[in-house]
């Protein structure tokens, strides 16, 4: 779900530890460290045919640890090729989560029960259901089971996990080709002791007007899309192309949102001076 080169940079030297991350449960209430390598994935996201988009995926991971490398020494702004991966990154982290599986497979049902009650009114469900039993249709039920006959490819295809991969894929390229034409705000703390929070759900939308974010504004109503990409950078799509430093209310703001709109757990770089009252307040 969150890409390895952006968790390698919340994680810093523990004494016989090595390189950890702080990880915050917010269901016990607990932080603990842990490597990079065992935070933010999902088991079989996206099941069938994976690899390719996998490696779709994986051509805007490769280009992001220059890409934030520029952003943080100040030259990312004149890099075309920077602003379209860091632009690219948020993309694939507002897409990659598991809240868009949740809402495919809802979108999902609704469609396919508003299909097959379509189809259980027309001449081809009885036809259908003829060619599966060798018996002519009789009553709404057996026209019900021809329609989902005629849905079988369909349904078979998501249950496997095909349709989600093709749906996830074409999102991702959706979202990316909206975001082509936005700016990119980088913003990092005027204070050197503070930092960024990420959460679970790092890609947030904002509606600055009605004080909305997160899921409840789409990327077409948004204002800008954030996200931190390490403890001292954040990017804003969607503002003109700009950095600036920003003050302690704004970091705390933009942590905030993190902390109410994860799901499950926070990170943070071990040294940080985070405290459990930042996470439930």
């Amino acid at each position: 779900m969150i890409s390895q080169v952006i968790l390698r940079r919340f994680a810093g030297p523990v004494p016989s530890c090595g390189r950890q991350l702080a990880y915050f449960d917010l269901a016990t209430g607990q932080a603990t460290l842990a490597d990079a390598e065992d935070v933010g994935y999902v088991e079989n996201f996206v099941p069938v045919d994976s690899q390719a988009t996998e490696d779709l995926w994986q051509m805007v991971e490769t280009r992001l640890r220059p890409a934030i490398k520029a952003a943080l020494g100040g030259t990312a702004l004149g890099n075309p090729m920077h602003l379209s991966t860091l632009r690219q990154a948020v993309a694939l982290h507002y897409v990659r989560n598991p809240q868009t599986l949740i809402v495919h497979n809802q979108s999902y049902a609704d469609a396919l029960q508003n299909g097959i009650d379509r189809m259980a009114r027309t001449p081809y469900a009885a036809h259908a259901f003829e060619q599966k039993h060798n018996i002519a249709a009789a009553g709404p039920e057996a026209l019900r089971l021809g329609a989902e006959a005629i849905y079988g490819r369909l349904i078979k295809l998501h249950d496997e996990g095909g349709l989600f991969r093709l749906s996830v894929q074409r999102l991702f390229e959706k979202v990316c080709d909206r975001f082509d034409t936005k700016g990119v705000q980088i913003l990092t703390p005027a204070n050197r002791h503070k930092e960024f929070l990420l959460g679970d759900l790092p890609a947030i939308t904002i509606k600055r007007a009605s004080g909305e974010a997160g899921s409840d504004v789409p990327t077409d109503q948004a204002d800008e899309i954030v996200m931190p990409l390490t403890p001292r950078l954040l990017v804003s799509v969607g503002l003109p192309d700009g950095a600036r430093s920003i003050p302690d209310d704004e970091v705390d703001w933009y942590n905030a949102l993190q902390v109410r709109l994860a799901r499950e757990y926070l990170i943070h770089r071990p040294a940080a001076t985070f405290t459990a009252a930042d996470f439930t307040s």
